[in-house]
């Protein structure tokens, strides 16, 4: 049964003491990649920002297409007395399109971009950086391909660089967080 000189009252003798125990994740943030530093969130702001300007510039494509086509066979026909009618259309019609295209891959990796962000993901300021070099290549060269229309819209003026503008923000605040 139970030994008599081993109950537990009694025992004189004090009880060792307990060791500190620490429970720690295995995979701990150090202390500078826990505090809530505001560039993500500026930066994901900037990138909206930007969505909304290319958003713009598009609906103003679409709503002042023909427009905006007759402008644009009319400056390159000015330019090229030579070029036949449907060189000239043919030539409209990749602008567009291709236009259109950059505008929706630049949505998407601007999307992607702001996830990464939302995120915290270390390859967010890579992602952001490759995404807006990119953005800026297309505003420019979306702002000197469609410089020939610049009467239809002062929009397609000014957007395009407006967009390059805060791109290149949203870009350096990311990297910067």
């Amino acid at each position: 049964m139970t030994d008599p000189d081993n109950s537990p009252s009694a025992g004189t003798r004090p009880s060792p003491a307990r060791p500190a125990v620490s429970i720690r994740p295995l995979h701990q943030q150090s202390q500078h990649q826990q505090s809530h530093h505001p560039a993500p969130k500026v930066s994901m702001a900037v990138w909206a920002g930007s969505v909304v300007v290319l958003l713009a510039i598009a609906a103003i494509m679409v709503v002042n297409l023909t427009d905006i086509r007759s402008a644009l066979e009319a400056s390159i026909a000015l330019d090229n007395p030579d070029y036949s009618a449907s060189d000239i259309s043919d030539a409209v019609t990749v602008v567009l399109i291709g236009s259109g295209a950059a505008a929706v891959l630049l949505l998407l990796l601007t999307l992607l971009t702001v996830q990464l962000l939302s995120a915290r993901k270390p390859s967010a300021w890579i992602v952001g950086a490759v995404v807006g070099v990119l953005g800026i290549a297309a505003g420019l060269g979306f702002r000197s391909l469609v410089s020939g229309a610049d009467d239809v819209s002062a929009v397609l003026g000014w957007g395009p660089l407006l967009y390059c503008a805060l791109v290149a923000v949203a870009a350096i605040a990311a990297v910067r967080r």
